[in-house]
């Protein structure tokens, strides 16, 4: 939040006085996604909503052979300019025909897997 002047104050309506102005609108976050070490997918993710103060969402489909695959997920949603503010690796077994979904839950700590 920045604090309004005085000047700035009494340009507001009466109704609309208040002594700081606080923007609303987030980052984008930026994901990074890498299988057996090759990274396959890198965005940024704008904020959603008209004032851009709402949830960055995304949805991506990787068709991967069955096997040993090890995942690494990277995560920022701060305005750092580089490093993650959420990283995870793991090493899953895929069988053919198997659904994987990764989603993400800051509350739950970070990723998630279903």
């Amino acid at each position: 939040c920045r604090d309004l002047t005085p000047e700035e104050v009494s340009k507001l309506a009466a109704n609309m006085r208040k002594t700081q102005e606080c923007a609303r609108q987030r980052v984008p976050v930026v994901v990074q996604f890498s299988l057996n070490n090759e990274e396959v997918f890198n965005a940024s993710l704008p904020p959603s909503g008209i004032r851009g103060d709402g949830a960055s969402k995304m949805y991506e489909k990787f068709v991967v052979p069955a096997g040993t695959h090890r995942l690494a997920f990277k995560l920022r949603d701060s305005e750092r300019d580089d490093g993650f503010d959420y990283e995870l690796e793991r090493t899953v077994d895929l069988v053919p025909g198997q659904s994987f979904a990764i989603d993400f839950d800051a509350q739950l700590g970070g990723f998630v897997f279903h």
